[in-house]
């Protein structure tokens, strides 16, 4: 679908709902000659329409709008100043840099995020297990010896316990895996992208 300004601006005042239908079921759709709340308007559209994330891509000032509106932007550095690249969430110099930006550091950005994630909601877990535990055996013979002031004292020295020493190891060993993931594997083996694709 190939689609001049004017013929857009009729289009999202009279058929937007037909405009979104068509153009999702296109490969490709070619938006040309557009102003700027034009372009952050499709957006919307999409995100309105679809539910689904988007990502804008542009190199000039009059592409800040779309991708600010867009829930990923990425800014080409480039003749026309840096004004799209200042606005996004992410800058790159050149505009064959986005796949391995895409590929490579989105994929291990998300496995980071997401083992971060499980990795908070486990330590929480355990953390309240050992202090029910620790509450249940330990409580009890502390009142009937030492009193109520004790118990306070050993109850706050359990979580730094657990949580001090161990937790950057933690997270260090679980990055260590991505450190050596090979760049090229993504376009080679688009497998890999699975996981992430289906929010697994």
């Amino acid at each position: 679908l190939v689609i001049s300004g004017d013929s857009l601006e009729v289009c999202l005042k009279y058929y937007e709902h037909e405009f979104v239908e068509l153009a999702c079921q296109c490969p490709a759709v070619v938006c040309c000659r557009c102003s700027p709340t034009q372009k952050a308007r499709i957006v919307t559209l999409l995100q309105q329409h679809t539910g689904r994330r988007t990502c804008a891509i542009g190199d000039g000032g009059n592409d800040v709008s779309m991708i600010q509106a867009a829930d990923c932007g990425i800014g080409i550095e480039g003749k026309e100043g840096k004004q799209a690249s200042l606005a996004a969430d992410f800058s790159i110099t050149q505009f064959r840099h986005i796949g391995r930006l895409l590929m490579v550091h989105g994929r291990n950005s998300y496995k980071r995020s997401a083992a971060l994630g499980q990795f908070v909601m486990h330590r929480g877990l355990i953390i309240s297990t050992m202090q029910v535990c620790h509450h249940i055996h330990h409580v009890p013979s502390v009142l009937l010896s030492a009193g109520p002031g004790r118990e306070a004292r050993d109850g706050d020295a359990l979580p730094g316990a657990v949580q001090g020493p161990h937790q950057g190891k933690i997270l260090v060993l679980q990055n260590l895996p991505h450190l050596g993931f090979n760049k090229y594997l993504p376009r080679r083996h688009p497998h890999v992208w699975g996981p992430g694709a289906l929010r697994v």
